[in-house]
């Protein structure tokens, strides 16, 4: 489980670096991963909650703190999809261009 673990971090960190360069190719693979770990975390919530019965060795955190951090990296998730696909939206990576207007105004052809 900690090679992806490891892998989740590392891909974090290529899509924050893509994103602090404005490519805007990578929003959609960022929701997509979000929606992932928010699903599985969804799943994850009763069961970091129910592990007081029998047979389950008792964390080093409390089974309650668990499962309220689960419940928080899902908020957390559902706000990257919705802040993601809004800026996916905006289309910020799109620069638009102005030529100047091909009217008298214009500079000598010399200058």
């Amino acid at each position: 489980m900690k090679p992806i673990c490891i892998v989740w971090i590392f891909l974090d960190l290529v899509f924050a670096y893509n994103v602090a360069k404005w490519r805007r190719g990578v929003l959609p693979v960022i929701a997509t991963l979000a929606m992932m770990m928010a699903v599985f975390g969804l799943i994850a919530i009763p069961s970091w909650v129910d592990r007081e019965g029998f047979g389950y060795a008792q964390p080093a955190l409390s089974s309650g703190l668990l499962g309220s951090l689960t419940a928080i990296l899902v908020a957390l998730q559902v706000l990257v999809i919705i802040a993601s696909m809004y800026a996916f939206r905006q289309q910020w990576n799109v620069e638009v261009e102005h030529w100047p207007a091909e009217e008298g105004d214009a500079l000598p052809a010399g200058a």
